[in-house]
């Protein structure tokens, strides 16, 4: 009341698609704190920010807070990655995963498979 604050909760799967989403920026951070993206997400969505505002996400921790969990947004199947998390996490989908591709040790077949991927 004082400060004329709000919170907001957003599921995991959301946290998890923001953190995604910050990675295929170039950019790291812990779960954790890609909630305050995820929560930006939602504000938007409601109307209480408009896209036009100017708002900064704090995002700390080290990326490897969590690997494992990381890892496997990025390559197990959404059914696997429930099963592994059911004790852990409410996730409904993957949206942003970024599978890995396996590529010869071979110059011109990294090149190509990166040209092919952009």
């Amino acid at each position: 009341e004082v400060t004329g604050g709000l919170v907001r909760e957003v599921p995991d799967g959301d946290i998890l698609d923001a953190k995604a989403s910050i990675g295929a920026g170039g950019l790291g951070c812990e779960p954790a704190s890609a909630a305050s993206v995820a929560g930006l997400k939602l504000l938007v969505e409601q109307g209480i920010i408009s896209p036009d505002d100017r708002v900064a996400c704090v995002l700390t921790g080290h990326v490897l807070k969590d690997p494992n969990v990381s890892v496997d947004y990025h390559s197990l199947k959404l059914g696997e990655f429930r099963k592994k998390y059911a004790d852990k996490f409410e996730v409904t989908r993957l949206s942003f995963p970024n599978h890995p591709i396996q590529v010869p040790n071979d110059l011109e077949a990294i090149l190509k498979t990166l040209e092919d991927r952009l």
